[in-house]
């Protein structure tokens, strides 16, 4: 279907046969676009853009921000698209450079990212498979290199029932990699044998409240691996997060975002299930931080990396988890670190008056200790299997069990005694040493 759009005047640029054949397809109501030049390599060059981007002063401003101008593929129907295996670099309107981008009249840089989903109220299903597709964006990942406008899939405010992407490879972006937000979103989210890794940002950030069901995706390399929030539920199995400053799954909010609470807080209506996060062998990889909040479950292998279930996600409960912590690389502080806030009453940030931090509470942690021999040989290993840090938390709910070795079984550190109650930590073989 592609090579009828193809024209010789394209040159090395397949974006132009690409998006006629997505128009083809949305014209003429087909549910799919096969690419039957097979597993080529190509360029896809970035159209020019002419809206402003980035200012969000003004009504108009912010509705420039949804402009699809500038995106090298916009999809504006349920579409399927199988790329047959091509490999995609990603070029600048000339066919140079992507980088740092087409500068825009405000002054901001536009980059433009790679697919845009938009606008139809009644999308079925968008369903990509089988490419790889490069950016071309080189690190490091620290974020005060991002740029919002490169994105590679995008969607934004806009209602599908269904995303699939399957054997999909993203990387080297300048904003998040893979990206759903806003609330009038998604409603289910199938991800699997993905990888998307190379972002100064996010390089997962499946950031509605919808099902979110991710089987062996890989994420890194990044300033953040992962940014989710519990949203109707979200499975993660077979996953591998690495390489990146932190990760973040925050409890909730369902059935959807409130607009007077910060986007984080795990609001839950009551009506059905909890927005649940599980996690079945999934490992986390030289990832620094990883932050949990509520309802959240599962098996999890932290690699040269720390858990953390901390007050500031305002409501920190009913969590159980079975951990895995290898110091590999070099030594871990802390396997778990817990923190409850420092006296009660304290305000959360952005939401009603009178909404509070609360204790942490509900907590079941089954932690292993361990180092491997080649760190073993070079002195790693943990200085403390739990780390109770900051304030207070409801000690009688909170169930934690140490197996494996560190120096010591549990720390207190960092908080006020008069507002501190310890919570027991079980032994389950533990060896201090």
């Amino acid at each position: 279907m592609i090579s009828q759009f193809y024209s010789a005047s394209h040159g090395a640029n397949y974006q132009p046969a690409f998006q006629a054949a997505i128009d083809h397809a949305e014209a003429n109501s087909l549910a799919a676009v096969h690419n039957d030049l097979g597993a080529i390599s190509m360029e896809m060059w970035r159209p020019v853009r002419t809206t402003p981007f980035g200012l969000t002063n003004t009504a108009q401003e912010r509705q420039d921000l949804y402009a699809p101008d500038g995106v090298p593929l916009v999809i504006r129907k349920p579409l399927s698209i199988d790329f047959a295996g091509a490999t995609i670099t990603l070029k600048g309107s000339d066919g140079g450079s992507r980088w740092p981008g087409q500068l825009l009249a405000n002054g901001e840089r536009w980059v433009g990212g790679w697919i845009y989903v938009i606008g139809y109220e009644g999308f079925e299903r968008i369903a990509l498979k089988n490419v790889t597709v490069d950016g071309m964006m080189e690190g490091p990942w620290t974020q005060e290199r991002r740029n919002l406008s490169d994105k590679g899939f995008r969607v934004h405010d806009t209602s599908v029932k269904r995303i699939e992407l399957t054997n999909v490879e993203l990387r080297n972006f300048g904003g998040e990699i893979y990206y759903t937000g806003g609330g009038n979103g998604v409603e289910e989210q199938i991800i699997t044998d993905c990888h998307f890794h190379g972002s100064p940002q996010c390089a997962f950030n499946p950031g509605t409240v919808s099902v979110v069901k991710a089987t062996r995706v890989r994420a890194g390399r990044s300033y953040q691996a992962v940014e989710a929030i519990g949203g109707i539920s979200n499975d993660y199995v077979d996953c591998e997060f690495y390489e990146s400053g932190s990760c973040s799954f925050l409890g909730g909010p369902k059935p959807n975002f409130q607009s007077n609470y910060p986007y984080w807080y795990p609001l839950w209506d009551g009506v059905g299930a909890p927005p649940r996060i599980d996690f079945r062998g999934t490992v986390f990889r030289e990832c620094g931080n990883i932050w949990i909040g509520a309802w959240t479950t599962g098996e999890v292998e932290m690699r040269d990396t720390e858990l953390h279930v901390f007050w500031r996600l305002a409501r920190v409960h009913d969590i159980k988890l079975k951990v895995r912590s290898i110091a590999d690389k070099g030594s871990i502080h802390t396997g778990v670190s817990i923190g409850g806030p420092q006296q009660l009453g304290i305000p959360v940030e952005g939401a009603p008056a009178g909404t509070v931090y609360e204790p942490v509470r509900n907590i079941d942690i089954d932690l292993h200790c361990e180092a491997t021999a080649d760190a073993q040989a070079k002195g790693f290993g943990h200085k403390m299997a739990f780390g109770l840090v900051g304030g207070i938390v409801d000690a009688s709910s909170l169930r934690l069990v140490a197996s494996g070795r560190a120096k010591s079984i549990a720390s207190v550190y960092g908080i006020r005694a008069d507002q501190f109650e310890m919570p027991q930590v079980l032994s389950n073989g533990f060896v201090e040493g």
